[in-house]
């Protein structure tokens, strides 16, 4: 071992010693123990470390493990000092201790401050993440304790040791703030939770004490920053004092920040106490900041000024502050000096890459976009309360006059342009933001995509009335409603039209298209594209007349897209040496913009994608097969996408479809599928699946099958890098409502596809690993499927339905699909076979039966490793928040798995019978899901075929019991699901008395009653086992106590030679039914049963003779009428002539199996025991 490394493992022992003193109660013992090991950590060389990890190649391992060591020790030493304090008995508070308070503090900045600088350790990104997860947890957490004890116990300290009012305000809000920042990424620690409350309380209770209930803190903070910038009105403070009291400044802000997060009702109420003087304040400073101090405190000032203009923007998220801020700036304060003041902000520190002018920038465009839904709220209040009367000129009139807002569209337009040409990607995504927040026609979408939505708060005045209401109004106030509703409707789209059409025309658009064209980062485009489609999209005008190509008559619209490809490129050749850089002033590059744009129509609005490229992009396969040649991977992205978006659309797939030729090794598709670029694999992939979808017809050709797997699996190991892209995205809130196909979407969408394939689900299961141009991973395909679907991050809808897809695909075969799909036709799989074989040769139909084949042994097979694997559990984490479509496919999964009986315990412990117990739960049923819920329920019905009872929980059994129930009286459901449901009800009935209570208290009795009278035999016996094991229930002999009912069992039991299994049951049930007084009585008067019972004594089949002597045995227990029957029936006589014959073991010559021996000596006895009765 090296030096560095025995170093570090000395501090582990040090650091064990301190951890066992603090257990012993040792607190100073442990806390010199731990001063020593962070000396000792301190001390080693990490220039050596450095040269230590390069020879050991742990790629930073060990100077992480420094870091992270340090940072552990400075947390158990505050742990140890807060320890400390609570356990001094002295009256004031030493120096020495309070000293010690304010040095950890240090200690911790440079501890987190550490940690932020050594970044992740590669060669365990995940385990260093949660490492560091859990430290910056803690020394956030004991940061903010030591800094509210330093507040709370301010008066216990020696006199010069005082602190004031602002310093005590300092601390409060620092704690807060530590808080804060704990719970934005550990949002469950519980211990935070109740700190943060105890805090907020703590305080209130503090400005009680001191008669300061009217000066809260961030009244507090607002007095500072008032005393500190100076003058009485908001126009004239300058931070004159800056270079003193900086601190307090950005701490004060920083405070007001953290309250308006936490409780932002509250936080608007203080800022718009007094006449609004403390929202006046921080709104001067967010327009200002830079501007009240000298060159040079500009850095300080942007930094103040930041913080302002999130506590602007955050207080905006209430109504009631973005109505005081709208009117101010109309009345009192310029608006077109507001305006101005946002654009410059942008514009101006546009230019910058440090991280606070990005911070600036983040936060005019969210104050900009809050102000943008604020507007939005209150035009539509206005229009749905506005009275119109029925001329709709007057409407149209009135629509138009207020939807086009030149002010306001001048200002977003300008602001996302310059936000456009940023560097920086957060910044960028402002615009995309912003964009989406102005073209949504219903604000509340905005508001309920993001984690801004607090129940308390209301941003309409209109109460929108619920469904219940809606459907109990009266006629002619139901006809208002909806009059009012699609008014307001209209204005919506209207107004989106015009801010789209503004945007368009005013240089938006095209800013848009050279941002996404220029850029190196594949997700940028991908969001680009889905802009332009919405916007296409929100200019697209359905109410115009069509005209002969079947679009509305736009010429606003047509002219722009028009616009776009005014200019035509020359298709030149693109040599492999050239960088991108070097071609940006050539033609490809308008290739490239037009191709983009393109992209964008098809996928926002496909009607107008295909007229364009029928009718406008004239040169269009000349300027793609230019792009998709090239090596320059951005234009190679962009014609990826193209393809993707052209095969979606019935008219564009012959256009895309004549390029795709994978078994051509040199042609343009293979290189696009084998770019080492994951947009562009990702692209042609997913036009590669959907084409192959829509033919229903993918080749056979393992070649070719094993290229497209490769593919695949590639975009499955590229997950990480969109991980990444949807960091950038959740730092600067994220507000489209629309998202686009990553790569990893496009991977799983291609598996999907190819996993109907036999060849692809046996390498899916044999363990193939992902891989990509130079590496294959440890972790299989299969693996990594579970692992998406058990993501605790959220995943689209698309990925959860192939997800399901593949699943549902791995555990099927293709005969049993192709027998589904011929379920309720009046043809069989086989008939259509003979049909289709008519018209082919010999050898056709030996290739034909040779190819593809997949046998049971295969699929059970498949099915054993997918529950090894836990797919089951991930089928489970697909359920919540899926679509129709999605269920239909998980439903499908578990019923195809739990065909395989040695599968169906170890889905049970993974949660597939609570999931589809839940699946049944939803009420009435309808449409797509009505088949899922069969579907669920048949799934049920396997699993407790051949399971224990016993082994399930309480919930699980008496949960089943009304899912099999409703299968069974399903008249959609088939005879096999209903059979199968039966069984299961049978095997629950036999558990215990619970059980059935719960199956008759579900009107179970009626339902097997009618179960019985089915077509199918062996429904009909399913359902007489299940009603036999309901006895001894109390209904159950109050059912058989009627008569009627009774002579059906009778006829059951007496048409033992056509079906002897439901006869038996019958039988059975009426042996153990006549123990009942009533019943046996009841049974005595049915004339038919003197017949019944001298059959089957004569039929000679042990089984039901057993059962028909239990009955006579038991009908001698009640009554002259049951005892007549005995008699006159003959039953006595047989009884005696069966005895006499048979005694004495005389049975044992006749060559009986064991069973049938056993059941001789059983009935032998019986007959004895009816002979003794009736002569007593």
């Amino acid at each position: 071992m090296t030096s560095v490394t025995n170093s570090i493992s000395a501090v582990e022992a040090i650091k064990a010693q301190g951890n066992d003193a603090f257990q012993k109660g040792n607190i100073s013992e442990a806390l010199h123990i731990y001063q020593l090991a962070i000396q000792r950590i301190s001390g080693i060389n990490l220039k050596a470390a450095a040269c230590d990890h390069q020879q050991h190649n742990t790629d930073y391992g060990i100077k992480f493990q420094i870091v992270m060591l340090k940072a552990t020790l400075v947390s158990n030493q505050a742990m140890c000092l807060i320890k400390q304090f609570d356990l001094q008995e002295e009256e004031y508070i030493k120096e020495d201790v309070i000293n010690s308070l304010i040095g950890i503090i240090s200690d911790i900045d440079a501890a987190i401050q550490s940690m932020d600088n050594v970044g992740s350790c590669p060669a365990d990104i995940s385990s260093s993440a949660t490492s560091r997860k859990a430290v910056r947890s803690k020394l956030l957490y004991r940061r903010s304790k030591v800094r509210f004890l330093l507040a709370v116990y301010r008066k216990d300290v020696p006199t010069h040791l005082k602190m004031s009012h602002s310093q005590w305000i300092e601390h409060v809000a620092k704690a807060q703030s530590d808080l804060q920042e704990l719970l934005s990424f550990d949002p469950d620690n519980k211990e935070a939770i109740t700190f943060l409350r105890q805090v907020k309380s703590k305080t209130a209770e503090m400005l009680k004490d001191e008669n300061l209930l009217d000066s809260s803190p961030i009244s507090s903070a607002l007095m500072n920053l008032q005393e500190i910038l100076g003058g009485s009105e908001a126009s004239n403070m300058t931070l004159k004092n800056i270079s003193d009291d900086n601190n307090v400044v950005v701490e004060s802000l920083k405070y007001i920040h953290a309250t308006l997060l936490d409780d932002i009702s509250n936080g608007t109420r203080e800022l718009l106490r007094n006449g609004a003087k403390g929202g006046k304040i921080v709104l001067e400073i967010a327009c200002r900041g830079k501007d009240m101090v000298g060159i040079d405190a500009m850095t300080v000032g942007r930094r103040v000024q930041t913080l302002a203009m999130q506590c602007v923007a955050s207080a905006c998220v209430h109504p009631s502050f973005s109505a005081w801020l709208v009117e101010y700036l109309q009345e009192t304060r310029k608006e077109t000096d507001f305006e101005n003041d946002l654009y410059r902000i942008v514009s101006e520190e546009n230019t910058e890459d440090d991280t606070s002018t990005t911070d600036l920038v983040i936060a005019t465009m969210a104050l900009e976009m809050r102000l943008i839904i604020h507007k939005h709220f209150k035009e539509d209040d206005d229009c749905y309360n506005n009275d119109f009367s029925d001329n709709n000129n007057e409407i149209d009139e009135r629509l138009n006059q207020d939807s086009l807002r030149t002010p306001t569209s001048q200002l977003q337009t300008r602001l996302c342009c310059a936000v456009l040409e940023s560097n920086q990607k957060k910044c960028k995504l402002t615009a995309i933001n912003a964009l989406s927040v102005w073209l949504d026609q219903n604000p509340l979408n905005i508001i309920n995509s993001t984690d801004e939505n607090d129940d308390g708060i209301i941003y309409s005045k209109v109460k929108e009335p619920s469904e219940g209401e809606i459907r109990k109004m009266p006629p002619r106030q139901l006809a208002e409603y909806r009059k009012r509703v699609a008014i307001r409707n209209r204005y919506r789209k209207q107004r989106s039209r015009n801010n789209a059409i503004y945007f368009c025309t005013h240089g938006g658009l095209e800013k848009l298209i050279s941002s996404a064209v220029h850029s190196k980062e594949s997700f940028w485009r991908r969001e680009c594209i889905v802009q332009i489609g919405r916007l296409v999209k929100s200019m697209c005008d359905e109410t115009l007349p069509l005209d002969d190509d079947g679009l509305p008559v736009d010429n606003v619209l047509q002219k722009i897209v028009m616009t776009v490809f005014e200019q035509t490129p020359k298709i030149i050749n693109i040599e492999e040496d050239h960088e991108f850089d070097e071609v940006q002033g050539n033609d490809l590059v308008l290739c490239m913009k037009r191709c983009l744009f393109a992209t964008g129509v098809l996928y926002g609005t496909p009607s107008i994608g295909v007229w364009m490229l029928d009718k406008v992009w004239n040169c269009a396969k000349d300027e793609w097969n230019l792009l998709a040649s090239s090596d320059t991977v951005a234009a190679m992205s962009i014609a990826a996408e193209f393809a993707s978006a052209a095969a979606n659309e019935k008219e564009t797939r012959p256009w895309i479809s004549s390029f795709v030729n994978v078994a051509d090794i040199d042609g343009t598709w293979r290189k696009l599928l084998s770019c080492d670029d994951q947009d562009v694999q990702s692209g042609a992939a997913s036009a590669m699946a959907k084409l192959g979808l829509s033919d229903k017809n993918l080749s056979s050709d393992e070649g070719e099958l094993v290229a497209l797997l490769h593919v695949a699996t590639g975009l499955l190991q590229g997950h990480e890098t969109d991980e990444r892209a949807n960091d950038v995205r959740s730092e600067v809130r994220f507000y489209s409502t629309e998202t686009y196909n990553a790569p990893l979407e496009r991977g799983v969408e291609l598996l999907s596809y190819l996993a109907s394939k036999t060849f692809v689900k046996n390498e899916i299961i044999q363990g193939a690993g992902l891989s990509t141009s130079s590496t294959t991973s440890e972790i299989s395909v299969l693996e990594k499927l579970v692992q998406l679907a058990q993501s605790k991050s959220t995943i689209s809808p698309s990925v959860k339905y192939s997800l399901a897809t593949i699943f549902a695909s791995l555990c099927v075969s293709v005969e049993t699909l192709r027998r589904e799909a011929f379920e309720g036709q009046e043809i069989t799989p086989e008939q259509y076979d003979e049909l289709q074989a008519m018209g082919k040769t010999q050898e056709e139909r030996k290739i034909e039966l040779m190819r593809d084949f997949d046998s049971s042994d295969s699929v059970g097979s498949r099915v054993k490793v997918m529950a090894q694997y836990k797919v089951p559990q991930a089928l489970v984490s697909l359920i919540p928040g899926a679509t129709e479509g999605t269920l239909e496919q998980v439903a499908k999964s578990f019923s195809r798995i739990a065909c395989e009986e040695s599968v169906r315990g170890s889905m049970i412990q993974q949660g597939c019978l609570s999931a589809c117990i839940n699946l049944s739960k939803s009420g009435e049923f309808s449409g797509t899901y009505k088949s899922i819920v069969r579907l669920a329920q048949h799934t049920i019905a396997k699993l407790l075929v051949t399971t224990n009872p016993s082994s399930l929980r309480t919930t699980q059994c008496i949960g089943s019991i009304l899912p099999l129930l409703m299968l069974v009286k399903d008249y959609e459901s088939s005879d096999l699901q209903k059979f199968e449901a039966l069984l299961s009800i049978t095997n629950l009935a036999s558990f215990n008395e619970s059980t059935k209570d719960h199956i008759v208290g579900e009107n179970g009795i009626s339902i097997l009653s009618y179960a019985m009278f089915s077509n199918h035999e062996m429904v009909r016996r399913a359902a007489t086992e299940a009603m036999s094991n309901l006895i001894p229930h109390p209904k159950i002999f109050e059912h058989l106590r009627n008569q009627d009912k009774l002579k059906v069992w009778v006829a059951f039991a007496s048409d033992y030679e056509n079906n002897f299994e439901c006869a038996r049951a019958a039988l059975g049930c009426l042996a153990m039914a006549t123990q009942d007084s009533i019943v046996a009585n009841e049974l005595a008067m049915i004339n038919s049963t003197r017949s019944m019972v001298m059959n089957i004594l004569e039929c000679g089949r042990l089984e039901l003779m057993h059962r028909m002597l239990v009955l006579l045995l038991n009908l001698q227990q009640h009554g002259e009428s049951c005892k007549d029957l005995i008699d006159t029936s003959g039953a006595v006589l047989f009884c005696e002539g069966y005895v006499s014959s048979y005694q004495n073991e005389k049975y044992l010559d006749l060559g009986f199996s064991k069973n049938d021996t056993k059941l001789m000596e059983i009935t032998i006895n019986l007959a004895k025991e009816i002979i003794s009765a009736s002569k007593a």
